[in-house]
């Protein structure tokens, strides 16, 4: 008998390195490929900036983790374009901020498999020639945005400008919660001509955006007359490409002098609209949300005007009744449905697990429309002035609901399941006279708290008195914690 001998051959795979870049220095990295990022051989001196941690994730094979501190970057000149596949996590969008000073791009995607997420994009101009992205141009990565905040971008060029915070001319492109505010695409430089092409986004591939606010960018346009010279989407601006827009907040964008699709521009049929919210854009003259061809819908949408050809079960000529831009807790700004916005509880779907605050979904049985969910959460609490009531003595019980969500409630309403035999003497209120009084048919006693702003509680007190006892009975101490008291909103979201 003859035995073989079998050898496997095991290549160890390329681990991930992480370079934990500083944002006090820019220089170069000594040695790209080494799998060390330093910008000098001096270990005084050897510090991990972030673009020479692009340059060792562009020579190295697997996918690089970049981490980028609690600070404000800001390269003297344009990053290089990262084309190796790797991950940038900054400390939150409010921490870690990308400033591109008005130098250059502030970052351009070329290859690979790229993940950027918890940081601020802000302060980038693209100037060249036909080009586009202030803040960002992707060029054939598969390319995903999470929890950033992109704003103040601009994309200027003399013909052709697109896309003032992101420009997604191939590859592919998932945006998540996220907020691109305050972009713009314009013509500019000796001989400009034609209109800027999507103020906050525009797009020429595979498109996915879920849970982001775009809000306040601008597309404009020369002033020459010619069929060229038109703003085109100061959201939006889609190209080409399939653009899937899940839970979108798309609100006051303006395509400018004459412009076509103030919040949505799209000049084929492979834009979908999904449980979204369209509000209070502009072409310059007049209230214009939707402009090309109209996008396709699923679930349920809301425009504001009526220029996105909604029909069905979608919403339109409705204001969805936001708050402003504002912090509001979470990673980035948004725009949060007030108490009794129409967009509550008629989403299809949850596109992710948080919404763009963070919040984890559903908050309630169902979501909302938009980027982010209307978020008040009631602590309901009671405390009695005494344990136990001898029979037929007073004591008093104070109700409390304190607001743990992060938006204002509506009115707030506190309820008291009384006990048998237990009687209602007195009640205080801030929202006015409470009603009901403990009978067979209506045991309860109602107080209207008023509305409360995040962490701020509201109380009511009511005196009540414990219940005599029967004279076939020995006398008992009733007890006061027995009382159950429970507290809700006119909203939808309660405890």
């Amino acid at each position: 008998m003859l035995a073989g001998l079998l050898t496997l051959a095991i290549t160890p795979s390329a681990s991930a390195v992480t370079f934990a870049t500083t944002a006090s220095s820019d220089g170069p990295d000594l040695v790209p490929g080494d799998g060390v990022c330093r910008t000098s051989a001096d270990p005084m001196l050897a510090l991990c900036s972030l673009r020479a941690a692009i340059q060792e994730a562009n020579a190295l094979p697997g996918t690089e983790l970049v981490t980028l501190e609690s600070a404000v970057y800001r390269p003297v000149s344009p990053l290089p374009a990262i084309n190796g596949s790797a991950e940038f996590a900054g400390s939150g969008s409010r921490a870690t901020v990308i400033d591109g000073g008005g130098l250059g791009r502030v970052l351009e995607t070329a290859g690979g498999t790229v993940e950027i997420r918890d940081l601020t994009i802000r302060g980038g101009v693209n100037a060249e020639l036909g080009g586009g992205g202030g803040g960002i141009s992707n060029h054939g990565a598969l390319l995903t945005l999470d929890r950033l905040a992109i704003t103040g971008n601009l994309a200027r060029s003399a013909s052709g400008a697109r896309g003032g915070g992101v420009d997604h001319m191939s590859g592919t492109l998932t945006i998540r919660r996220t907020l691109i505010a305050g972009n713009r695409a314009e013509p500019g430089g000796p001989g400009a001509d034609g209109g800027g092409f999507g103020g906050g986004v525009s797009s020429f591939a595979p498109l996915t955006l879920e849970h982001t606010t775009i809000h306040g960018n601008v597309a404009r346009a020369t002033q020459g007359g010619g069929a060229a010279d038109v703003a085109s989407g100061g959201g939006i601006a889609i190209g080409s490409g399939v653009a899937l827009m899940r839970h979108l907040t798309l609100s006051d964008n303006l395509a400018d002098a004459g412009g076509i699709g103030g919040n949505l521009f799209s000049a084929g049929a492979g834009a979908e609209l999904r449980d979204s919210i369209l509000v209070g854009g502009s072409d310059g003259a007049a209230a214009e949300n939707c402009a090309g061809t109209q996008p396709q819908t699923s679930g349920q949408n809301l425009d504001s005007g009526t220029t996105c050809g909604f029909t069905g079960r979608n919403l339109k000529d409705v204001d969805p009744q936001l708050a402003a831009l504002t912090t509001s807790g979470g990673h980035t700004d948004s725009r949060a449905p007030l108490a009794a916005s129409p967009v509550i509880g008629l989403a299809s779907e949850c596109a992710l697990d948080r919404d763009q605050r963070g919040s984890a979904l559903p908050i309630a049985i169902v979501c909302d429309l938009g980027a982010v969910e209307h978020s008040n959460d009631l602590m309901a609490a009671i405390s009695a002035s005494r344990g136990v009531a001898p029979p037929g003595t007073e004591f008093t019980l104070s109700m409390s609901a304190t607001n743990i969500g992060l938006d204002p409630t509506g009115a707030i309403f506190s309820s008291l399941l009384v006990p048998a035999g237990v009687t209602v003497v007195s009640t205080q209120s801030p929202g006015g006279a409470c009603a009901g009084q403990p009978a067979p048919d209506s045991p309860t006693t109602v107080c209207p708290l008023g509305s409360a702003g995040l962490g701020e509680p509201l109380t009511a007190v009511v005196t009540v008195r414990a219940p005599a006892p029967a004279r076939s009975l020995s006398p008992r101490p009733w007890r006061a914690v027995s009382v159950s008291h429970q507290a809700a909103t006119t909203a939808p979201r309660s405890s």
